[in-house]
């Protein structure tokens, strides 16, 4: 593993699930393509799951406190 893609995913664990199980799984559908589609595709999943919890968290503060 290249020093690029061990600080990539070194703070960030859901980019790592993500991108190992694309590369695992999409190569039996699409072949090499699944590999080269896997980073961005984990990139993504990590981005939608944090723009999840941003949200829930946000609304979660912008209730009154009573």
């Amino acid at each position: 593993m290249s020093s690029r893609t061990t600080n990539m995913t070194q703070g960030n664990p859901t980019a790592l699930i993500l991108r190992s199980s694309c590369a695992l799984v999409l190569p039996l559908f699409i072949g090499e393509w699944g590999i080269y589609t896997a980073g961005i595709i984990s990139w993504f999943g990590a981005a939608v799951l944090l723009a999840i919890s941003c949200n829930r968290r946000l609304r979660k503060f912008s209730q009154p406190i009573t």
